[in-house]
Formats: structure tokens, sequence, C-alpha cells
């Protein structure tokens, strides 16, 4: 059961440190889910390093963490793909601006 735990521990830190790139690379700063994500697999490490957790207990934080990446792989998921869309509709605006300032003549000389 201990593998278990160290393998959920894992994959919310993974999961965790990913989310967070992925959000980085879009350049809106830093997200809290995959924060949380991060903060819940340092507990759940340090939960196992220091002693296995009771059966019950175990099988709960295994659970809950699944759970947790599930839903915050859904929420961030969401997140990215309604900027996305944003991002396309203004394509043709980013891009009129483009070559209208490509257009202007260059000042000074």
């Amino acid at each position: 059961m201990t593998t278990l735990h160290v393998a959920a521990a894992t994959l919310l830190l993974i999961s965790g440190v990913v989310k967070l790139h992925a959000w980085g690379r879009l350049g809106r700063g830093v997200h809290l889910v995959p924060l949380v994500e991060i903060v819940a697999g340092f507990l759940m490490g340090a939960a196992v390093v220091t002693g296995a957790p009771a059966p019950g207990v175990g099988l709960a934080l295994t659970v809950g963490a699944v759970s947790l990446v599930i839903a915050s792989s859904v929420i961030v998921g969401r997140q990215i793909r309604r900027l996305q869309r944003e991002r396309e509709r203004s394509e043709g605006a980013r891009l009129l601006t483009w070559v209208k300032y490509l257009s202007q003549p260059p000042d000074g000389g």
C-alpha cells in the first residue's frame, strides 16, 4: 500500500508542475489549482515518509489525490482552451494591427 501512496504523491507533484508550467507559458502568472496539487503532493509524501497511514486513511488519501488530479486537469484544461479560443478570435485584428505597423514609414532621417 505504501507504493500506492508514493505513486499518488508523485502523480500529484508531476501533474501540478506540468500544469503550472503550461499555465506559465501562456503568460498568465501562477494558477492556484496546480499549486494546491503540489502542496498536497508534498503533504502526502511527508505523511508516507513519517509513517504509513492507516489502511482506511491511506485509501482516502489516494482517492482524494486522484480526484484532485482529475478535477484540476478539467479546470486548467477548460481555462487553457478558453484562452486559445479567445486568441483565435482575435487573430484577424492582431494581424491587421501588425500590417498597419509595418506599413508606417520610418521616422527620422
